[in-house]
């Protein structure tokens, strides 16, 4: 199973970016993406606070791992056999 980690977020969200957005606030999201020959497994950890627009977010894609396990622990993805 291929694992890939991810960090994604915005520095600045707007007022109405979604239904419960804090305008001016920043989001940073770490995944641990995982895939097999026929589905993709995420398991993701989210951070909301002041905006850092001209700073550094609150966490990078050098912290997801690390992130990662202190959150949730050792993760196991185990497949479910495709229904035939």
């Amino acid at each position: 199973m291929e694992l890939t980690y991810i960090a994604i977020g915005c520095a600045d969200t707007p007022a109405n970016a979604y239904a419960q957005a804090q305008a001016g606030s920043g989001e940073i999201d770490v995944i641990a993406l995982y895939r097999d020959a026929e589905n993709l497994y995420s398991v993701q950890y989210a951070v909301r606070g002041p905006s850092f627009r001209g700073g550094k977010p609150p966490l990078s894609l050098a912290d997801a791992r690390a992130t990662l396990a202190r959150t949730f622990g050792p993760v196991a993805i185990i497949p479910t056999p495709a229904a035939r």
